[in-house]
């Protein structure tokens, strides 16, 4: 449900589902429309760290960086709105700008089957993918694991490396089971 940004929203009213993992599963959800712009939202909020209260029914932005916070006090709708798409798709590092086509083999959408929502949905998953392959709050398995959505020789050796690290034999051997990799010395 998009977010009319000329009428007040009742946040305390809304429903705060459980969300979605922040997965490659998550990621194609979005890119296919699966999940709804609410939830979208709630998984860029959530990661940016805005919080609602609902004893006080007001936004917490303690967690929120000062470049957000101080243009969106409140979270932005960014699939209905233009403005904060904008500023999520300037966030994303220059390398990071093709992670969709480069490690999950998105292709886009097709000519005349898609319009702004679908755009701003892409830059959201992008954006999150993105956050997933960075941060440290995910393990070195599920970064393996996105790097694995599309196999190329560089993508497993990567993964093959990061698990590793993990010390996750038992995966690392599955996943060089699938791909028919054999291991080898400095991988």
């Amino acid at each position: 449900m998009p977010l009319d940004p000329d009428q007040p929203v009742d946040y305390g009213r809304l429903t705060w589902p459980s969300l979605p993992a922040l997965n490659t599963d998550t990621i194609w959800a979005i890119l296919n429309q699966e999940i709804s712009d609410m939830v979208v939202n709630q998984l860029l909020w959530q990661v940016l760290g805005y919080r609602f209260n609902t004893a006080t029914q007001l936004w917490d932005t303690s967690l929120v960086s000062a470049a957000w916070s101080a243009d969106y006090p409140q979270p932005p709708d960014f699939i209905a709105g233009r403005p904060a798409s904008v500023k999520l798709t300037r966030s994303i590092a220059a390398e990071n700008k093709q992670l969709l086509k480069e490690k999950l083999g998105f292709k886009g959408y097709k000519i005349g089957e898609f319009g702004p929502a679908e755009t701003r949905r892409a830059t959201a998953a992008n954006w999150l993918l993105g956050y997933i392959l960075d941060t440290k709050d995910h393990s070195m398995v599920d970064q393996a694991k996105v790097l694995l959505e599309q196999p190329s020789t560089e993508n497993i050796k990567d993964a093959l490396r990061l698990l590793s690290l993990e010390r996750a034999q038992v995966l690392q051997a599955e996943f060089i089971a699938k791909y028919g990799l054999k291991v080898q010395a400095g991988l």
